[in-house]
């Protein structure tokens, strides 16, 4: 037959799918087609198969598992440049030999003029084609000469076809440079223009001491761009992350080669925090950051000056909330306390302290005091002695009690003592006293006192005198530090209840005795989580029964025998009781009896 079509190669683009391929060229051996996937040589009857006996003028590439989608096909033949024609002199002289070694020929001639540029064919030879190169282990070399005016790379010979750029067909990628100072790092997917050293996706080098970068992926599942002026990558640096948990979160963050600061963060839900230090503002608006930054808001005005608003060192943690209408003339803005403020009217008959005459100057700001005549003048009759700011007296109202809530809050001094007969004090019912003394220093007596016992722990201490204290009833009250006898009174054991455990937690500061219920398990040491300080001779009770099957018991360093065994296995369904004394001098538990139900 005849080489009619200057075509040795065709490709396709995979689906995830299909896995047979065809091709319209000829070929004499199986070898003698090289097939790639995504730049990548594959392996003849490992990777595919070649259906047929060569030498066949067309035929079908069958892969053993369909290539992945969007991954490119290429089938090329490339031929051994040798001849292997014998013609033996006497031998009969037929045509499909000699067509066959003149289709060869042609095939040679097509793949050198591609090799050097001549034709619009791959461009693929065979090693051994090349001149001045060592022999080695690769299989094919892609030649492109410089030509003249430059020249045009296609990557296939029909419509759609790709061009595809590798730093090698081996698996194990390198580089692709453009020029001297731009590469694609097939290794990392990083393209660097102006560098060949990219550190991100897209990295456009130095220009004037600055670098700019875009990423994708990294630390944190963040894409953005940054900005280097120092040469430390993302000096300065605009983050948008994504994911589950981070969802639509943009953030502005410095970088100084060690430390990643984060200046402005963005939420999804329209927070915004500035210098929080935080990656999830809490508020809408969030300034600033407890114990490192201050949160400070600046309100410029348009023509001159700002106002400041920024709260104390010690800030607490409360809200302040504002009222819902812009209040009255005159009104002030107080609060409830809590944070909720309201707006209220300022009280009638009510002045500064400096539009009070007759005062002399002293060291307080000011005082609130009646400032009509009437009400001066019932002020003055009624109170016997009320002077001014110097004073160490406050008496009594001339008709009747001083009442009220007095603190100690605003008070330059105490309220004297009174003596005599009569009421002299009048506070809030039910008043909380703050270590009160009652009575005075002679012996005294106070009636019908009732101590209401408190919901936490308390102590009530009375006097340091070594006396009696005599408590309403007959019965004798047992102290804490006495000696005393204790008649017809029961102890309740303190007992911890395991249901089956191999190493039973058991503290013997809270316990008196130990039950085990249903063992499903040996107990390979009732050492391992033992606790507690116990007391000399103190007593400990362990009573074990299994859940139907014997189970083996171990008791580790803390358990001795003293006089009687340790058991070391239970009897099926059967209750097991040892008991113990501790010695304070070996610090073990000494086994003195051990009864197993019959």
């Amino acid at each position: 037959m005849t080489v009619s079509s200057l075509n040795n190669q065709v490709s396709y683009t995979g689906d995830g799918l299909n896995t047979t391929f065809a091709f319209t060229f000829k070929f004499f051996e199986a070898t003698d087609l090289y097939v790639y996937v995504s730049g990548v040589l594959k392996i003849l009857n490992i990777d595919y198969t070649i259906p047929g006996t060569p030498p066949m003028t067309g035929g079908s590439v069958v892969f053993t598992l369909p290539p992945a989608n969007l991954t490119t096909i290429l089938i090329v033949r490339i031929l051994p440049l040798t001849q292997l024609t014998d013609y033996v002199e006497g031998d009969p002289f037929t045509a499909e030999t000699h067509e066959n070694a003149l289709d060869r020929l042609t095939m040679i001639a097509q793949q050198l003029n591609a090799a050097i540029g001549a034709g619009s064919e791959s461009g693929v030879v065979a090693h051994g084609a090349l001149t001045g190169l060592a022999a080695d282990d690769h299989l094919q070399y892609a030649l492109l000469t410089g030509r003249t005016g430059g020249q045009t790379i296609y990557g296939g010979t029909v419509a759609s076809n790709d061009l595809i750029l590798s730093s090698t067909s081996f698996a194990t990628k390198g580089k692709i440079y453009f020029g001297g100072n731009s590469v694609y790092d097939e290794v990392n997917y990083l393209l660097g223009i102006g560098t060949t050293t990219p550190m991100a996706t897209l990295d456009l080098g130095s220009g004037g001491g600055f670098k700019q970068y875009v990423y994708n992926g990294g630390v944190g599942n963040r894409s953005g761009f940054g900005v280097d002026s120092m040469g430390n990558i993302y000096e300065f640096a605009i983050n948008f992350a994504y994911g589950t948990t981070d969802q639509g979160r943009l953030t502005i963050n410095s970088y100084d080669g060690t430390t990643f600061r984060n200046k402005i963060t963005v939420l999804g839900n329209g927070n915004v925090g500035i210098a929080t230090g935080t990656l999830a503002p809490g508020e809408l608006l969030s300034l600033g950051k407890d114990g490192t930054t201050k949160g400070v808001l600046s309100l410029a005005g348009n023509t001159s000056g700002k106002i400041i608003i920024q709260p104390a060192n010690i800030a607490g943690l409360w809200t302040f909330t504002l009222p819902i209408t812009g209040g009255t003339n005159g009104y002030f803005l107080q609060t409830d306390g809590t944070g909720i403020t309201t707006w209220a009217a300022v009280a009638a008959g009510v002045t500064d302290h400096g539009a009070l005459t007759g005062l002399a100057d002293d060291d307080h700001a000011a005082y609130l005091l009646a400032s009509d005549a009437t009400s001066r003048a019932s002020f003055a009759s009624n109170w016997t002695d009320l002077t001014d700011a110097g004073a160490t007296t406050l008496h009594s109202h001339a008709a009747g009690n001083l009442s009220g809530v007095i603190t100690s809050v605003g008070l330059a001094t105490s309220i004297a003592s009174q003596t005599g007969t009569g009421t002299k004090f009048v506070v809030d019912t039910s008043p909380t006293l703050v270590t009160p003394i009652l009575g005075v220093a002679a012996m005294t007596s106070i009636n019908k006192m009732a101590v209401t016992a408190p919901t936490t722990a308390a102590t009530l201490a009375f006097g340091t005198d070594n006396a009696t204290i005599t408590f309403q009833g007959t019965d004798t009250y047992v102290g804490r530090a006495t000696t005393d006898t204790l008649t017809n009174k029961r102890i309740t054991a303190r007992i911890t209840t395991i249901t089956s455990h191999a190493t039973p937690t058991i503290n013997t500061d809270n316990c008196d005795a130990v039950t085990i219920t249903a063992l499903a398990e040996a107990i390979t040491s009732m050492t391992t989580n033992l606790s507690g300080t116990p007391t000399n001779f103190q007593k400990l009770i362990v009573r074990i029964k299994d859940d139907g099957t014997a189970r083996a018991i171990s008791w580790g360093a803390s358990f001795i025998a003293r006089g009687v065994a340790l058991p070391t296995t239970t009897v099926i369904s059967k209750l097991l009781t040892v008991g113990f004394i501790y010695n304070t001098v070996t610090s073990v538990w000494g086994c003195v009896a051990s009864a197993q139900e019959a």
